[in-house]
């Protein structure tokens, strides 16, 4: 668990240097890392050296529309990630779409958390529908801000 750290694009490229390819490692918890576009990166290509990863929490880690396109990868090509949260991190409606496109190719991801990310969170089941992004044993958990 290395939530609520300061983990700069440097000490997240060490901690991928450290961890990359270890076979104990089945959670990643990153949450209210505060990460740039380059730690993110880093994070997503740690992720997937990872072979036994099932859930990775990215909760309130400053994922803005600029630094989606890595993590857009990992969802699509992961295959041992069972549950990604990525609450707290505001998303739009033209990124939730490219995670739709890239979810139709996923086929473990079972448990994708989207809490408190956007007021208009009644949307994202309607483009995850409209996407045609199967259904399978997938849940989304939603709640807006109040």
């Amino acid at each position: 668990d290395l939530s609520l750290n300061i983990l700069g694009a440097k000490s997240l490229f060490f901690l991928y240097q450290c961890l990359q390819g270890k076979s104990t490692i089945t959670q990643l918890n990153l949450s209210a890392v505060k990460v740039d576009y380059e730690g993110l990166a880093n994070i997503t290509v740690l992720a997937a050296t990872l072979p036994n990863i099932k859930k990775l929490s990215l909760s309130d880690s400053s994922i803005t529309e600029g630094r989606w396109t890595g993590l857009n990868g990992l969802i699509e090509t992961s295959k041992t990630i069972t549950s990604l949260d990525l609450s707290y991190n505001p998303i739009n409606i033209e990124s939730l779409k490219d995670i739709s496109i890239k979810l139709k190719s996923n086929t473990t991801l079972s448990n994708l958390k989207l809490s408190f990310t956007s007021e208009k969170l009644g949307k994202y089941k309607q483009i995850l529908e409209d996407f045609n992004v199967p259904k399978k044993t997938w849940k989304i958990h939603t709640r807006a801000y109040k």
